[in-house]
């Protein structure tokens, strides 16, 4: 009888997937950990109404709605390690910013920035698997990819939201922008 190990977690016992993979989940992460706190800094903190919200949501959704195909186009054309380690330096810097932002314009920019920054390192991301796994666990890679995304829709906001309640937003954008800086040292590792 054949020892049967989980099929879903099969292109873990290749390293260069393994750098990819740790890199998503800690970028998944820090794109979902300051949800609440970009929330919370806007209403709780500026006292500002639905406006502001509503100006958030487009800012957010823009990139991912109108700048994604274009960018994915160029992140196909460009080597796809350097594309998503400058995507997470540049969106350290980004929410680093966040730290210190002043205002709602300042605060439109830099998730506006950050967003298209995303745009940029999602496609090299998933075009990298397929480098980095054997077509046999492909499929399995692609699934724990979406896990990862899925899980981190839940356990970012709930981080994020005990950072809030812990010391405020601001943390949370730290906290945030130092998730980008582990994932690029993974990342980085990866071969060329």
């Amino acid at each position: 009888r054949k020892n049967v190990k989980p099929v879903l977690f099969a292109p873990l016992r290749h390293r260069p997937f393994r750098l990819l993979f740790g890199g998503q989940l800690i970028s998944d992460l820090g794109d979902w950990l300051d949800f609440l706190a970009l929330i919370a800094l806007l209403v709780s903190s500026w006292h500002l109404g639905p406006g502001a919200l509503a100006a958030l949501s487009v800012a957010v959704a823009f990139p991912f709605a109108v700048i994604a195909p274009l960018s994915g186009v160029w992140a196909d054309r460009l080597p796809r390690k350097t594309v998503m380690v400058a995507a997470d330096l540049l969106r350290a810097l980004v929410v680093f910013g966040l730290v210190f932002a002043p205002n709602l314009s300042t605060v439109l920019a830099l998730v506006f920035t950050r967003g298209v920054l995303s745009t940029l390192f999602g496609p090299a991301r998933q075009a990298t698997i397929a480098a980095v796994v054997p077509q046999d666990d492909l499929l399995a890679a692609n699934s724990l990819g979406q896990l990862s995304f899925q899980l981190t829709k839940i356990l970012g906001p709930v981080l994020g939201g005990l950072l809030v309640a812990a010391a405020g937003p601001r943390l949370a954008f730290l906290v945030d922008a130092v998730t980008f800086l582990v994932s690029a040292a993974f990342i980085i590792q990866l071969p060329a």
